[in-house]
């Protein structure tokens, strides 16, 4: 598995709702970060709260592409492209995810992520990485 180019996706969406997306993000509207192992990669869902709370979804190949995602928002429904619920859970898992960051020391002292990084970089298997979620706490 690689780990996903968050700043390449990113800078794919409209600049608009990716500020608004990051706003979202910055205001801890993200909840519930959830990796799914699959039998094609991983998918990352939370529950992202604007007027509502919705599900979000990402879904990744083993080569870290993004293949899939998915959102219950009006505009996710009636405009071509991610909206702003899904730019800020890409902003949250790269938050998590990316250990260069600084703001994501949590990542290096969080024994799962940790472990889960090394196999995305090393490329092994991880120890029952059976089909299924597993939660993350911030």
């Amino acid at each position: 598995m690689t780990i996903p180019n968050f700043d390449t996706l990113l800078n794919e969406i409209d600049a608009v709702v990716r500020r608004r997306g990051f706003q979202y993000y910055r205001e801890g509207r993200v909840n519930n970060l959830r990796i799914n192992m699959t039998s094609i990669g991983i998918s990352l869902s939370a529950s992202v709260t604007g007027t509502r709370k919705y599900p979000v979804e990402l879904e990744f190949d083993e080569d870290g592409d993004l293949i899939n995602y998915s959102c219950r928002c009006q505009a996710f429904i009636l405009y071509d492209g991610m909206c702003k619920h899904c730019a800020a859970l890409l902003y949250a898992a790269k938050q998590r995810f990316t250990p260069s960051r600084p703001e994501a020391a949590a990542v290096r002292t969080d024994p799962f992520a940790k472990h889960f990084l090394e196999s995305l970089k090393s490329g092994t298997e991880l120890v029952g990485a059976e089909p299924g979620s597993v939660r993350l706490e911030p």
